[in-house]
């Protein structure tokens, strides 16, 4: 088993430069199209809790901070969505690159 000390980065830098850094733009791509989808859904969402009366309450002295679960529950699904691009994108690279991988092994 390798020591963190002794990895040799200029042989990751070598693999991220030909694998990843030419497929930026579908990595970027996939991320936002993704992104926007959760802003999308959890927007929906956020709107048929609202009409079911998920989100009501009596008024309290704290109704303030009940407010505060749309822009968690937005920004939660946001982050899934973008999560699922993120690994949607990695997984079009590695498919796009499999046979220089496998020749290379």
């Amino acid at each position: 088993m390798t020591d963190v000390s002794e990895v040799e980065w200029h042989i990751v830098w070598d693999i991220f430069r030909e694998f990843v850094l030419p497929h930026s733009g579908t990595l970027i791509l996939n991320v936002v199209l993704f992104g926007v989808l959760g802003v999308v859904v959890s927007i929906i969402y956020a709107v048929i809790l609202y009409k079911k009366g998920v989100f009501r309450r009596k008024p309290k002295y704290y109704n303030w901070s009940v407010k505060l679960y749309y822009p968690l529950l937005i920004g939660g699904i946001i982050f899934f969505f973008g999560q699922v691009g993120f690994v949607r994108g990695v997984y079009k690279i590695i498919d796009n690159e499999k046979d220089v991988v496998v020749t290379g092994i």
